[in-house]
């Protein structure tokens, strides 16, 4: 796990990421925390800078050393437009797929592990047979289900096409290890043995070739030459099938003349959201969702029942339940409003006017501390992984001044080694 932060005004983007990395071996329940590296600069001599979470790697290259790649490849590399870099960043990644040596198992790990993700889900939300139902009767269930969250899946844009034999060639050097993934997930979910090869084929297609989970996210930031604000891209990067990269787009942002401030979190930003709207999202869900029973379930039942002695039509009690029904529809609605607007105009209006007109270092100095307050958190709270922490890199991008490190930390002493000055000096 981790936790990022762009924090952007119209003079430049200040970048903040901790070092924590997660490290689980597969089947294991522990975790170990790692420090790594998430944060770059995408060139030398532009102004544009990424940022890294999810999986530290990609087809098994560490994403430190492919972003470094990519910079010293083509290193006079200019785009009048961030999308560029993005673009051109995708296109990097595919030449990997096509020109390395990577093992085959590594270009399909990500599809056995979704494959797996998705048994587990549907083992999930069909649950143990019921009381009394025989296995004849939970298959069927179960492949309803199943059904169902792939067609969900299938309304997802399709990333590219794939061949039958492609499908084909993945199953038949997979086969037999997913039919183990399956009787181990339904062993460990207590659930009968059942067999989905005849399910296999549609399933490997979808996963294949739409959205499905995340491995890693790269943001991208700072300016294309033409543009005078800074902005945001995001990618999604999730393996490989065959020779296709899974990548796809996220959300786009930046700054613009209505838009003079952002403060944008990625990976675990609750603590940040706590910032900017003054209550933690876990509070607010927490009693939406109460009065939501309260008022929708709880309250209904409870004047029906008071009802049953004055009305005895049972038609009009449930006329008058349906009306105290809508008017917790109506206050809850009402609720919600209320609260994005106290929310708004008490906090996370006052806080971006003062980030509008921040200088460089003092957007620095709020990433950081944006992502300190969120390692505090995580350390602080007893029953939370410490999954925030380490020494916390902070860059600042700007049209004037480039890439700039206000903080970066080194696994040597820079002092201690002068020809690595140098080599830096000369790229």
């Amino acid at each position: 796990m981790t936790a990022l932060v762009a924090v952007m005004n119209k003079q430049a983007v200040a970048l903040a990421a901790d070092s924590a990395g997660t490290v689980q071996m597969p089947g294991s329940k522990h975790a170990k925390i790692y420090p790594m590296n998430k944060l770059f600069a995408l060139s030398k001599q532009r102004p544009v800078g990424a940022m890294i979470c999810g999986n530290s790697q990609f087809l098994g290259l560490p994403w430190e050393s492919v972003i470094k790649r990519f910079r010293a490849s083509s290193p006079s590399r200019a785009h009048g437009y961030l999308a560029g870099w993005r673009d051109e960043f995708i296109a990097f990644l595919s030449g990997l797929i096509r020109d390395l040596p990577i093992p085959q198992k590594e270009r399909d790990q990500s599809i056995i592990e979704r494959y797996a993700r998705l048994v587990v889900r549907v083992s999930k939300v069909c649950g143990p047979p019921k009381e009394g139902e025989p296995e004849e009767a939970y298959a069927p269930r179960f492949e309803a289900i199943w059904d169902q969250i792939l067609a969900e899946q299938e309304t997802a844009p399709e990333l590219f096409p794939v061949s039958d034999d492609e499908i084909v060639g993945f199953l038949l050097r997979h086969g037999e290890g997913l039919k183990s993934i399956d009787q181990a997930i339904f062993t460990e979910q207590k659930l009968p043995v059942l067999e989905l090869e005849p399910k296999r084929a549609k399933a490997i297609r979808l996963i294949a070739t739409r959205p499905f989970g995340s491995a890693s996210q790269v943001v991208i930031a700072g300016f294309g030459d033409e543009e005078w604000f800074p902005g945001i891209v995001q990618l999604h990067i999730d393996g490989a099938f065959g020779d296709h990269l899974r990548c796809w787009c996220g959300d786009q942002s930046g700054i613009g003349w209505e838009n003079p401030a952002q403060i944008v979190p990625f990976a675990q930003g609750d603590v940040i959201a706590s910032f900017m709207e003054g209550a933690h999202p876990q509070i607010r869900n927490g009693i939406m969702s109460f009065l939501n029973r309260s008022l929708k379930a709880n309250l209904p039942g409870f004047i029906g029942d008071l009802l049953k002695d004055d009305i005895e039509d049972e038609a009009r009690r449930k006329a008058i339940c349906e009306q105290v029904c809508q008017i917790g529809d109506t206050v809850l609605q009402e609720l919600s409003n209320h609260w994005d607007k106290a929310a708004l105009e008490q906090h996370s209006t006052p806080v971006m006017y003062s980030v509008a007109h921040l200088g460089k270092d003092e957007l620095a100095l709020l990433a950081e501390s944006l992502i300190m307050t969120t390692s505090l958190k995580r350390r602080m709270d007893i029953e939370a992984t410490e999954s925030v922490g380490g020494p916390i890199d902070v860059a600042v991008i700007s049209r004037t001044e480039g890439f700039i490190w206000i903080k970066r930390k080194h696994y040597f002493e820079v002092d201690l080694n002068p020809n690595f000055r140098d080599r830096q000096a000369s790229m």
